[in-house]
């Protein structure tokens, strides 16, 4: 995994149970790593992630990751 830029100022994750991610739950974070509450035990979820830097009043995003199936314990 690529070590993210210095810029960076945050992520955006997308996550649903629906392969094509209709109607997602979106979350931000500043932090590379976090962990996912309130999500259903054995449930497959699909996740995307995108990074985004912000210049003055606005925000640039970068293309988001494949898509990413996770399934919870």
């Amino acid at each position: 995994m690529k070590k993210p830029a210095n810029s960076v100022k945050g992520y955006e994750i997308i996550y649903s149970t629906s392969k094509k991610l209709n109607n997602p739950k979106l979350i931000t974070s500043k932090k590379t790593s976090i962990t996912l509450k309130g999500l259903i035990s054995k449930k497959k979820y699909y996740v995307k992630v995108r990074a985004y830097v912000t210049s003055g009043t606005q925000t640039v995003y970068g293309p988001y990751s494949k898509v990413a199936k996770v399934k919870v314990k």
